[in-house]
């Protein structure tokens, strides 16, 4: 019985052909994906000052309707809760937009870990009908049963060495054979199993 590195082989070019995809993967949304969250973050900037200017003013607005005394009307006291709401509102405007911006900002800085986050279901899309996982498990199993052979095939040897004739000779040596093809199937099932 031969070696073989069929399944060794065929591992690596699955591999190497993950790695490749994955890179060209990482490489489209980087050319594609990357432009779109530097105009989002600089939009991002540009709504924050916005709202901030928008929040300075209606400031300065309220400060000058407080002044502002009308007796027995309750006008001037609406236009007031309605200038602190409308600040409040802008207050958490600006949060929720600097926020945006600072998760715009960690995507662009970690743009790569996000891009490995993805390697698995690339794998899974390349490979999700080739059951490679199932080959593998596959040969787990058979590793045991393979091993439990092999030591029923010394403890034939060891038996028939103790006799001479050339039936049991020819038996041993048959069972030799086979042992030695036993342990080339173990170590190909061995590579099988450690990906």
């Amino acid at each position: 019985m031969e070696p073989s590195n069929y399944l060794r082989n065929g591992m690596t070019l699955r591999k190497q052909q993950l790695e490749q995809n994955f890179q060209a993967f990482s490489r489209r949304a980087d050319e594609e994906i990357r432009p779109i969250l530097n105009i989002c973050f600089g939009l991002a900037g540009e709504v924050i000052d916005s709202l901030q200017t928008a929040r300075t003013c209606l400031t300065a607005f309220s400060w000058e309707v407080d002044l502002i005394r009308i007796p027995f009307l309750s006008w001037d006291n609406q236009l007031r809760e309605f200038l602190s709401q409308t600040k409040q509102i802008l207050s958490r405007s600006v949060d929720t937009v600097e926020n945006f911006s600072e998760t715009l900002n960690h995507v662009q800085r970690h743009f790569s870990d996000l891009m490995l986050a993805f390697k698995p279901y690339i794998e899974t899309a390349l490979f999700n009908g080739t059951q490679y996982q199932a080959v593998i498990a596959y040969h787990h199993a058979t590793l045991g049963i393979l091993q439990d052979i092999r030591l029923q095939f010394r403890d034939i040897i060891y038996q028939l060495s103790e006799n001479e004739s050339a039936a049991i000779l020819q038996l041993e040596n048959h069972s030799k054979a086979i042992r030695n093809n036993l342990s080339i199937l173990i170590e190909q099932d061995k590579r099988g199993t450690v990906v």
